[in-house]
């Protein structure tokens, strides 16, 4: 349904190979240290007019709306708006209270261009919005995914993920990419995220399809167990940090108003049948506690599932029988203590399902209103994460926006959504960022989109 991670494989250590004998299949781990220095960002000052990123962050907020702004009837270029602000900041600024905190904004357009709380010593200390910040004042952590196809090597890309995220997520790593190419990438940035306090989510470790060894196809229950647990321990013990993990990707689909399970390239199933979700959850249940680590709360076990098309007869019914199901089943195995998180995805479209690659819900199709609600009642099961919102298939601009606005607004109104991870939005001229880690005109919409919940 997504396209699957390439790691660039200049690396020369590998750092998990999977075994390639025929019957079991078993992956084994020898990481190797690697220093990732830590970016820490410079400290703000107490006084707006001396803000050093005062310049350079209004520079690229014109410079996404082609070069000119209008503000109160007057058009601007960046050198005018930094000016104007810098001579009368109170024309600009609005003061919100939010969750018992009073801020400052300085808004330009309904857009919050820069934030200030008072320090210790009731001063106001400034810097400039971010898309982590405005998602963390509505109560959700945001994120993208990474991988080693993307320009990482370019400094701008380590520096924008601490200023705009709080998760980053290798989306899927398969046992096949581990075996040709290591967890060099995910090790990088496992230790970059411990280092600059952000999430790692090293993303889906068991799902369907041809990135698993050939082996499983034709293995026999036994040996599918073996190589199921000997991938757990290995992937559980070869990150130095992570806080959450996909335990069952996509284990079941929805079809001309019909819920079936995947059971194509799918060797869990072949092992399992509809208990292999439940399977899955207990092997890498007892592995976190074998490694000190407590599920549900150290690290979160995520089943996760996309809010798929109309045209498919998708009902967000079936979502929640099948989660209420499954953690049911779960708990039943393990014990009545377990937790298990809640994933939904957003591969969100503006042309028909026929003419596009992921599956997923057209914009035209979404209410905010059934969209809160079924966010409030998948919070009822467990706690909720969007963890994959796209618009890889939204050929209007004007819907891009809608779509994602409308999905945050309804994830922030239920109160139940904890995070939401951006799929690919390091990939050259995406949705928030242009080819050269610019903010676009998307990302300053939903800075606009955030303020407005703010007031709500």
């Amino acid at each position: 349904m997504k396209t699957r991670i390439t790691i660039l494989f200049f690396f020369l250590t590998t750092i998990l190979l999977v075994s390639c004998a025929p019957g079991t299949v078993t992956p084994t781990a020898t990481p190797s240290a690697i220093i990732i220095p830590t970016i820490t960002p410079t400290p703000a000052p107490a006084t707006l007019a001396d803000l050093p990123e005062l310049s350079n962050w209004i520079e690229e907020y014109v410079h996404a709306y082609g070069g000119k702004v209008t503000v109160n009837g007057v058009k601007m270029d960046s050198r005018q708006l930094t000016a104007a602000i810098r001579q009368n900041p109170e024309g600009f600024i609005q003061k919100k209270p939010v969750n018992g905190v009073e801020y400052l904004f300085v808004v330009v357009n309904e857009i919050p261009l820069f934030i200030a709380v008072k320090n210790d010593n009731n001063e106001w200390i400034w810097s400039s919005s971010s898309l982590k910040e405005m998602c963390g004042l509505n109560g959700l952590k945001c994120g993208s995914t990474i991988s080693g196809d993307e320009d990482y090597q370019n400094p701008l890309y380590d520096q924008k993920i601490v200023n705009d995220f709080s998760i980053i997520n290798c989306g899927g790593t398969s046992p096949q990419s581990v075996s040709r190419y290591g967890l060099q990438f995910e090790y990088r940035y496992s230790l970059f995220a411990k280092q600059n306090g952000i999430s790692f989510k090293p993303g889906h470790l068991f799902y369907w399809g041809d990135e698993n060894p050939v082996e499983l196809n034709t293995a026999s229950t036994e040996q599918i167990t073996e190589w199921m647990n000997q991938w757990v321990h290995d992937v559980v013990n070869g990150y130095p940090y992570f806080d959450s993990i996909n335990f069952a990707n996509e284990s079941v689909g929805i079809y001309d108003g019909s819920q079936y399970w995947v059971t194509e390239s799918n060797p869990w199933y072949k092992a399992y049948q509809e208990q292999w979700p439940v399977e899955a959850y207990s092997m890498i249940f007892n592995q976190l506690e074998v490694k000190g680590l407590q599920p549900g709360s150290d690290v979160h076990l995520i089943l996760n599932l996309p809010y798929l098309a109309k045209e498919w007869g998708y009902n967000p019914q079936f979502t929640l029988d099948f989660m209420a199901l499954i953690k049911k089943e779960i708990q039943a195995k393990v014990g009545p203590e377990a937790i298990m998180d809640i994933g939904i995805q957003f591969h969100l479209r503006d042309v028909p399902q026929s003419q596009v690659d992921w599956g997923g819900p057209n914009i035209e199709d979404l209410d905010e209103a059934k969209l809160t609600q079924f966010f409030t009642d998948l919070g009822q099961i467990g706690p909720v994460h969007i963890t994959e919102m796209s618009v890889k298939n939204v050929q209007n601009p004007e819907n891009a926006i809608k779509g994602v606005n409308l999905v945050l607004s309804s994830a922030i109104k239920s109160g139940t959504v904890k995070d939401v991870v951006f799929w690919e939005a390091f990939k050259e001229n995406n949705f928030l960022f242009n080819a050269q880690f610019q903010n676009n005109r998307d990302y300053y919409l939903v800075l606009q989109m955030l303020l407005a919940n703010l007031e709500k």
